[in-house]
């Protein structure tokens, strides 16, 4: 009998790997069914961190089948849920405290739509990150914050696909020996995955490591993604798009700091600010960002004794099509408001000079705005897509934390 059950489990996991194994691995997005609308998800319109709770409003009521969740790690890295009270409106909510020696992870949302199942994931500054929409078969439709569909979660097999910006197949994965492994095209682990014990491991360059908002922490597994078999040695490459579409009057701005970033007090809306440091001679080189979404340029920034001057280069004009330039020194965040950064009065000319003790008051810290009009196609050049600004990885957080530790040099 026990040989019997031995046999039955061995033969329902070779099944498991089969099905697995015979999966197939669409190209791009074309292969997919039909795909759903990205998920209506309740913005978080005010994020505090006070102490070690957080207290979050949305900008809607929830209603009661809406299931919050704050996640953070104790501190044996271990993920766990921390219990909250919500309002008598359902707007806002207030965890307890974090254990001892934990730190926050991220907060998520799900819900029903309709007849199907639909969540979201929130940073800890309020911020989405993305949402999923799950079809009748109980498909997952991934989306980032613009509404692009960057995965797909196919619930029969077992696989999951990302897609480029483009819609192509960039890498696929499946689950073995409780492990989710990713692959490349040509069949290469990228990483992989792994939760339980209350741990969610990420295995990537030969080790595993839990993520923590203060870095990476190795831990030890048992497990080794590399004996993992790839679905496909390779896929055939997809048939280059020449279709080009145009996309007109979208904003340029710089990858900084949002208005909410720089100060609570800020207007609510999507800009960003730089805090410039102007009291060291030298080049400092920004990035430009169109809709906040792709990298379209530099911002150069050349500060000489009492002269600061700002120039802007787009990196192809080939592909853009500049409308206006507008850009605009703020010495203290009083002078910024709704109506200050809409409109088009008290800016500089871009390459001419700024006296730093006449026109900015001698500040040695200033706040850099730019609202720029350019009209720009897809595909941008030889079939390749604008380089997407992923404004939540580690890189970029970094970098807005420097930019963070300048603001109290700023003028309220």
């Amino acid at each position: 009998m026990k040989r019997f059950a031995m046999f039955i489990a061995l033969l329902a996991l070779l099944m498991t790997a089969s099905a697995a194994c015979a999966a197939s691995v669409p190209q791009s997005v074309l292969e997919l069914p039909a795909i759903p609308a990205a998920p209506d998800a309740p913005g978080i319109i005010r994020c505090v961190q006070s102490g070690d709770a957080v207290s979050i409003r949305f900008d809607r009521t929830l209603p009661a089948e809406h299931m919050l969740s704050f996640l953070a790690l104790d501190a044996s890295y271990r993920t766990q849920s921390i219990r909250y009270a919500m309002d008598d409106e359902r707007t806002a909510a207030q965890t307890q405290a974090l254990p001892s020696g934990g730190a926050w992870l991220r907060i998520e949302l799900a819900w029903v739509e309709g007849r199907d199942n639909a969540s979201a994931v929130y940073n800890m500054a309020g911020g989405l990150v993305s949402r999923t929409q799950y079809d009748g078969s109980y498909n997952g439709y991934v989306f980032d914050t613009a509404g692009t569909l960057t995965e797909y979660q196919d619930e029969a097999s077992g696989v999951w696909t990302r897609f480029s910006e483009s819609g192509k197949t960039t890498c696929y994965s499946y689950e073995t020996d409780g492990m989710r492994v990713w692959f490349d095209l040509a069949g290469s682990v990228l990483w992989a995955t792994y939760a339980g014990d209350g741990y969610e491991c990420t295995w990537e360059d030969g080790c595993w490591y839990v993520q923590t908002p203060a870095g990476n922490v190795k831990v030890q597994l048992a497990l080794d993604p590399r004996q993992a078999r790839p679905l496909v040695t390779a896929l055939p490459e997809p048939t280059p798009t020449t279709e080009v579409v145009w996309y007109p009057n979208n904003t340029i701005n710089l990858a900084g700091l949002s208005l909410k970033e720089a100060s609570k007090s800020l207007p609510d809306k999507w800009y960003n600010v730089v805090p410039v440091d102007l009291t060291h001679n030298g080049r400092q080189t920004y990035f430009l960002t169109i809709s906040n979404a792709r990298f379209i340029g530099e911002c150069y920034v050349d500060v000489w004794d009492d002269e600061v001057t700002v120039t802007c280069a787009l990196i192809d004009r080939s592909g853009i099509e500049l409308k206006s330039e507008y850009g605009r020194w703020f010495t203290k965040l009083s002078q910024i408001t709704t109506s200050s950064i809409e409109s088009t009065a008290k800016g500089f000319t871009f390459g001419v000079p700024v006296s730093i003790s006449r026109e900015l008051g001698g500040a040695d810290v200033a706040l850099l705005f730019i609202r720029s009009k350019a009209t720009y196609r897809q595909p941008f050049r030889d079939g390749t897509e604008l380089t997407r600004y992923w404004r939540n990885i580690d890189s970029w957080k970094a970098f807005r934390k420097d930019l963070t530790a300048l603001m109290k040099y700023v003028e309220k």
